[in-house]
């Protein structure tokens, strides 16, 4: 999708992020239900500070995937989302992801994959369900922000 006035190109992906930050300012809904499935009676809602959306960004070859955070979507217009994801994508490829994806994917050198499943289980659950940094795993609280777009590319827009 191309802009008149700019030579700037705009995907799926960077509209139902700007679309996902404005429906969830619009609903006044930012924020995680936890526990809400396992246990009827136990409902906690972790708010987020900001509305972010992420995507993920292929890297070394489409064999990895690293995340892309942008920060308060509901503020930033599509040009801007654009311009943000296409910057920082450039830098994540061209590392071959930024220090905190090294960071996260170095422990898979050291410990079989069963083991590596298993702890960043774990370590997702306290990060994106509790809200708490992890930072020996460079895991940030809401990591993934309110949403988290992924695989639009596949539909050919």
């Amino acid at each position: 999708i191309k802009n008149n006035k700019s030579d700037e190109k705009f995907t799926l992906t960077h509209f139902v992020i700007k679309a996902t930050g404005m429906l969830l300012t619009k609903v006044g809904i930012n924020g995680k239900l936890v526990f809400g499935k396992v246990y009827k009676y136990i409902i906690l809602v972790l708010p987020h500070d900001s509305i972010d959306g992420s995507c993920l960004v292929d890297i070394a070859g489409g064999k990895d995937l690293a995340l892309l955070l942008v920060k308060d979507v509901d503020k930033k217009s599509v040009k801007e989302i654009a311009s943000f994801i296409r910057e920082k994508g450039s830098r994540i490829k061209t590392n071959k992801g930024d220090a905190d994806h090294k960071k996260r994917t170095k422990l898979a050198d050291f410990f079989p994959a069963f083991l590596v499943a298993i702890f960043l289980q774990v370590a997702r659950f306290i990060s994106n369900y509790l809200g708490i940094n992890v930072p020996a795993l460079a895991l940030k609280r809401h990591q993934f922000g309110a949403a988290c777009v992924t695989s639009l590319g596949m539909l050919n827009f």
